[in-house]
């Protein structure tokens, strides 16, 4: 394959000779060279074009991508329209034109195999026909196969992508470039987008998405701004439009008059210039028209009736039109009249010809179409896109753009009696979007139908298919309000089936439980008595959800049994699959005797949850077994389980592209970083979690605790948590909500009187509350602390018998929001305040599970805490020593400032070890010397195997010796074996 042929720019693109001089860009152009030079080094760059309508945006790209295009470099283009546009616009030219590549033999797919499915996906990413799978699954897969074909585009070299008028882009195009621009960092591609930056026209998802790309490596911002006096001055000079004396006078008054927009510049010069030029302006013979809007109102009266209505009807189609749908919607007296109203018009300035088109025309520039608008009666447009409307649908209705046209149109003839035709085709542009996998499209259409609908039954059956699609958007600030109109509205099947909606959300969010329980009861009694009934179980399961998050977990979880039951007697594996799905309770925070075998019980049935939505390709489902797999996984202590989740959680985050489950991976991932000892990859994960939740309407409000929770895990292992001593300290407390939140704090700061009051205040008014609470694991973690770096021993005894109940389990806040490491290690610590002597059982359990968990935080914060009980009991001195050792290996590795404050006051100052030497090397080596195989170093020091054969790997490099004996004698050189050492180097020879 030596290159390809792409299609030819945009016949509109032409007009560039006949556009206003090209000048005062200079800076801007400078910064698309540099953008240009790095893509032919290889690297992908973004430059998005900025500014208000008429700037030059297009022009600037124009101008670049033409000479680009003329040196032999493919340009591909696409195009927004703000008239109800097709989902994915404007990458939808763009692919096609690959697709059709691919299929003529001058691009492949860089794996063959894959070949077909891409092609498969990238149609219906294009052509919008019905999915052949749930596709829930599709939409990062198609996207990964757009990505797959531009790799083949610019295998041969440097791609150019222009997409125009991003501001008229729906939510899922937008996402969708997000995630191509992601994955396409190593590819010679340039990406010039353009965009208005100013109200009413930049959108809120732009804003935000635009903001995400920016912080992508390689992406840049260009602003275009009115040009200045002196460069109004060059503009006119570049036109020959009068005199040096003249254009110094007239330019301040033109800058003025347009505030420098060259678009409006080019149209006030086009009128003065036809009302006699700058020497009758400078005369005082001739005025400036004071608006775009003044301009075009003269140029509209100056035509013909019927050539005015060929231009307003043309406005009302859109920015570019067709004359024959003009002739049949017009009226006109004949296809001549037509095409000669258009030249007149043309010759007014109000519309140019399309190039190397025949029949159709355009507008310079949206503003000028905006202005035709404003001259019309209301009444003149609402029937002018009815007469549209009724002209579309004398050709082929299923076409997926004639489909969005008539809903367009339809919908916007309001009150001509057209609402049921705007409705049919506003659902059918709907299942367009779906087919696209456009969600939130999808939503944004279903609420515009059901606005249009007068029929209430119809009208909460589209509210509630809008809901449904925006909650597979994962836009749960929009699906609520629908699905809470239906489920206080509607008839009761589509009651029940909107406050099944509500639930799935609010268990989401982890908000609005109550409501959703009022909600979700009402509906089920008003529904059919049947007990088989498959949306009556769904609905029982889902009721007992939503009870555990009130605290009424006995009675959720009983309910959620009994729909369980049922729905195994009735044999359908896809209700199974649904209960399943709602009968994952974690439930971390509910006390019991029985807390493994319950979790285990949770973990079997996420498991099995987890096989039948892969057998059904239901990723959503997926997604929420997984999560909650991985959760259950680390409270038992499951490590193959807790890997295996958390990629199946990725999965799903990557494929679907749903924020939701997108923010809930970053969650995770976040505690997961944190036990790994990796802390500025746990920080980094919660600033994604809170970026992905805030770009898709989640409210500030609703994050700040879980994701002050996940800060505050990270900041207590890093030291981070000074900030709040002046907070604390000072005559004005600032008190937490949540009370071990507040003993936490005191305690990290060693503020000991405060953390002594404040513990002893939470156990005496707030134990019953916390204890019954899904935090509850949390606040037993942060009290126990405190009580044992207190020494308080009457604290000690309450949350001993708290704690014992969960020995064998990890404590974590709910969601896994903070993981605190094993109950045992808190075990070992409240006996050892009490004297216990069984204590060293528990940090000797503790250790073994932090060690499975290859959790390096646990591991370290166990060996420093098990070095204050031998401390604190009089231990041996070289088994302090051990754990010291070891716990500081670990907090220099990973720089975990905690751990090296709970070691302060355990150990003694550190000797300086020999050729760079850790403390924990040292220690190895000594067991080297000793005779020990790397098995039983592991045991003796509670590392992995694996681990110990490192460390012996550094010994032998750090001390240039070349076997276990050379180097068990460099010990004993430089004095780092113990005395019983001689003998078992010379003595047994």
């Amino acid at each position: 394959m030596t290159g390809w042929s792409p299609p030819a720019l945009p016949a509109q693109w032409t007009w560039a000779a006949e556009l206003p001089p090209w000048v005062g860009r200079q800076r801007e152009l400078e910064q698309l060279e540099r953008a240009w030079e790095a893509v032919e080094h290889g690297a992908r760059q973004v430059v998005l074009v900025g500014g208000e309508p008429g700037a030059g945006k297009s022009r600037l790209v124009m101008e670049v991508a033409s000479a680009l295009s003329r040196q032999g470099v493919p340009v591909l283009v696409g195009q927004c329209t703000s008239d109800l546009g097709l989902p994915f616009d404007p990458l939808v030219a763009p692919i096609r034109a690959l697709m059709s590549a691919i299929a003529q033999g001058e691009l492949e797919f860089p794996e063959a195999e894959d070949a077909e499915q891409a092609n498969r996906l990238l149609a219906q990413l294009t052509a919008g026909v019905a999915p052949e799978e749930s596709s829930v699954s599709l939409p990062a897969m198609a996207l990964g196969a757009v990505v797959s074909a531009l790799s083949s585009a610019c295998a041969t070299g440097p791609l150019v992508v222009v997409l125009e008028d991003l501001h008229w882009a729906g939510e899922s195009a937008l996402r969708g470039l997000r995630h191509i621009i992601e994955r396409t960092s190593d590819l010679p591609l340039l990406v010039l987008g353009t965009h208005r930056d100013r109200p009413p026209d930049v959108s809120d998802s732009l804003s935000s998405i635009a903001a995400e790309v920016l912080r992508i490596p390689g992406a840049h911002r260009v602003s275009l701004a009115g040009f200045r006096t002196s460069e109004v001055a060059s503009y006119l000079t570049a036109l020959n439009a009068g005199a040096p004396a003249v254009i110094e006078r007239t330019s301040p008054v033109l800058r003025a008059r347009t505030g420098g927009n060259p678009f409006l510049l080019g149209e006030v010069w086009r009128e003065v210039r036809n009302q006699g030029g700058l020497d009758r302006l400078v005369a005082e013979q001739v005025t400036v028209p004071e608006t775009l809007q003044s301009m075009v109102h003269t140029r509209l009266r100056k035509l013909r009736p019927a050539d005015q209505r060929l231009v307003e009807v043309g406005a009302v189609i859109g920015e570019s039109f067709d004359l024959n749908l003009v002739h049949v919607a017009g009226g006109s007296d004949s296809i001549e009249d037509t095409f000669g109203g258009a030249g007149a018009a043309a010759a007014a300035g109000l519309v140019r010809a399309v190039p190397d088109n025949l029949g159709t025309y355009a507008f310079p520039h949206a503003l000028a179409r905006q202005a035709v608008l404003a001259e019309m009666e209301p009444y003149a447009v609402s029937s002018t896109h009815a007469a549209i409307a009724r002209a579309l649908e004398e050709g082929d209705t299923r076409d997926p753009e004639r489909i969005r046209a008539l809903a367009h149109h339809y919908s916007m003839a309001t009150g001509l009696g057209h609402e049921a035709r705007a409705v049919h085709y506003l659902a059918a542009a709907a299942g367009v979007a779906v087919a696209r996998m456009a969600y939130s499209d999808a939503g944004a259409l279903l609420g515009r139908a059901a606005d249009l609908t007068p029929e209430m039954d119809a009208r909460d059956q589209f509210r509630l298919r809008a809901a449904q699609s925006y909650v597979r958007a994962g836009r749960f600030d929009r699906a609520w309000p629908l699905g809470e109109a239906v489920a206080t509205s509607a008839a009761s099947g589509v009651r029940l089936e909107a406050a099944l909606c509500l639930e799935a959300i609010s268990w989401r969010n982890r908000t609005g439980a109550a409501r959703a329980v009022e909600l979700l009861g009402a509906a089920l009694r008003e529904y059919s008595p049947d007990a088989d009934d498959p949306a009556r179980i769904r609905a029982t399961a889902a009721l007992g959800r939503e009870l555990t998050s009130t605290g009424r977990f006995a009675e959720g979880e009983s309910m959620m049994n009994r729909a369980l039951d049922v729905a195994r007697e009735q044999g359908d594996s896809q209700l199974l699959l649904a209960v399943l799905d709602l009968a994952i309770v974690e439930a971390l925070g509910v006390r019991g005797d029985h807390g493994a075998e319950r979790l285990l019980r949770i973990q079997r049935r996420a498991i099995e949850a987890s096989r039948l939505a892969r057998a059904a390709g239901d990723l959503d489902k997926l997604g929420n077994a997984s999560q909650s797999t991985h959760i259950v996984s680390y409270v038992l202590g499951d490590a193959t389980s807790l890997t295996v989740s958390l990629d199946a959680l990725d999965q799903v985050a990557t494929v679907t592209q749903n924020a939701f489950w997108q923010y809930r991976s970053q969650v995770l991932w976040a505690s997961r970083h944190l036990v790994r000892g990796d802390l500025e990859s746990a920080q980094t994960s919660v600033k994604e979690a809170r970026r992905v939740a805030l770009s898709v309407g989640h409210s500030p409000e609703l994050l700040d605790g879980p994701l002050s929770m996940q800060t505050f895990a990270y900041r207590r292992e890093s030291g981070g948590l000074e900030f709040a001593r002046a907070m604390l300290a000072g005559p004005q407390v600032v008190r937490y909500p949540w009370p071990p939140g507040m003993v936490a704090m005191y305690r990290e700061l060693e503020m000991a009187d405060p953390a002594r009051a404040e513990l002893r205040r939470t156990l005496a008014e707030d134990l019953d509350e916390l204890r019954a609470s899904e935090t509850w694991p949390a606040s037993l973690a942060l009290l126990g602390d405190a009580a044992v770096w207190l020494a308080d021993r009457p604290a000690a005894e309450v949350l001993l018998a708290e704690a014992e109940p969960l020995s064998g389990l990890n404590l974590s806040a709910a969601e896994l929001l903070a993981p605190f490491g094993s109950a045992e290690r808190l075990i070992g610590g409240l006996k050892s305040v009490l004297g216990d002597a069984t204590a060293e059982e528990h940090f000797a359990a503790a250790l073994e599970m932090d060690l499975s968990m290859d959790a390096p935080l646990h591991v370290a914060t166990t060996h420093a805490e098990w070095a204050q009980h031998l401390r604190r009991r009089g231990g041996p001195e070289e088994r302090v020593a051990e754990h010291v050792r070891s716990a500081q290996d670990l907090a220099e590795h990973h720089d975990l400032v905690r751990v090296r404050r709970l070691l302060k006051g355990v150990a003694g100052r550190a000797p300086v070890a020999p050729d760079g030497l850790t403390q924990r090397e040292v220690e190895v080596l000594r067991l080297v010397g000793l005779g020990h195989s790397n098995r039983e170093i592991a045991r003796s020091l509670f590392i992995s195997e694996h681990t110990a054969a490192n460390h012996v790997r550094s010994i032998l490099a750090k001390t240039q010796v070349t076997n276990r004996t050379a180097a068990a004698r460099y010990a004993q050189v430089h004095g780092l074996l113990g005395e019983d050492s001689a003998h078992r180097l010379h003595g047994g020879t």
